[in-house]
């Protein structure tokens, strides 16, 4: 991320990848800045915010990060209207993969948007119908304790034209928490980067993350892929893994503009940096 006027909030926080796992160490230090955060987003970004995004289906969020990627984040949908205001939204938009943190059924307003007992009451625009394909369901990955990783297929059909979504699922990941087991957040992330990559997919088309009210645990994998990406393009740009450096506040901050309250838990933010920490030491590895 290159160092320029717009991101100048936190110049103090510029980070190396290598030095990531020690920094999630720092509880204090990263509650200091995310005090910081919160109490800005209260005041002056939060009316930034409000001429720089839009609302989508009551509950979402179109996030844009040029020349990296474009996200739709959100809570859970709940009744069959809102539900299928999220599909017509993702099939205007051609969405790809759904992401998925919330627990099944954590609460009323978190039901199984996915699961053909609630799609048989939803109606779609311009007569598309669509389906959750059951014998096609997987375990993608699996973690520390229940924390798995599920693959589903959505099928989409309207006349001879059809479509899928892969809705993949980090199962047992309680709300206001960090993930239960930080490789999953990779293996979550690494699959839908396969299969954007197999489906040819442009960064401008988004991908949606969803958790309850979309913002703890949306944030974190938002975030996470955030960085993943700007690791990446520096690494490709001919930099050595040791030189490559973030400013995870200031992708909160980028991505507060467009998603009030995003990501606002010190143990969360703890978490992204610990995940990142794991991305130096497989890219460490890789590139012996």
């Amino acid at each position: 991320m290159p160092k320029v006027k717009q991101y100048d909030k936190y110049p103090k926080e510029w980070c190396n990848l290598s030095d990531c796992k020690k920094k999630a160490e720092d509880k204090k230090g990263i509650q200091k800045v995310q005090d910081k955060i919160n109490e800005r987003s209260k005041k002056k970004d939060h009316l930034l915010a409000k001429k720089a995004y839009t609302y989508l289906f009551d509950r979402g969020s179109h996030v844009a990060i040029p020349n990296r990627q474009n996200y739709i984040l959100t809570g859970s949908p709940h009744g069959s209207k809102m539900i299928g205001s999220f599909y017509d939204e993702l099939i205007k938009r051609n969405v790809q993969v759904i992401l998925t943190a919330n627990q099944a059924n954590e609460s009323s307003s978190c039901p199984e948007f996915w699961s053909n007992k609630e799609l048989k009451h939803v109606k779609l625009k311009g007569d598309w119908q669509i389906e959750n394909v059951e014998n096609r369901t997987k375990i993608h990955a699996k973690g520390k304790g229940d924390s798995k990783i599920v693959e589903r297929i959505l099928h989409l059909k309207k006349g001879k034209e059809t479509r899928e979504i892969t809705h993949l699922h980090y199962e047992k990941w309680k709300d206001k928490n960090p993930a239960p087991d930080t490789e999953l957040l990779h293996a979550l992330l690494d699959r839908k980067d396969e299969l954007h990559k197999s489906k040819n997919v442009p960064v401008d088309v988004p991908f949606v993350v969803n958790c309850k009210a979309g913002k703890g645990r949306t944030g974190t994998l938002a975030i996470l892929d955030y960085a993943r990406k700007e690791v990446d393009a520096q690494v490709a740009k001919g930099k050595k893994l040791n030189e490559v450096s973030l400013n995870i506040p200031e992708m909160i901050y980028e991505m507060r503009k467009q998603r009030p309250s995003l990501l606002g838990r010190t143990s969360q933010v703890q978490q992204v940096y610990q995940a990142l920490g794991l991305y130096h030491d497989r890219l460490k590895a890789k590139h012996k």
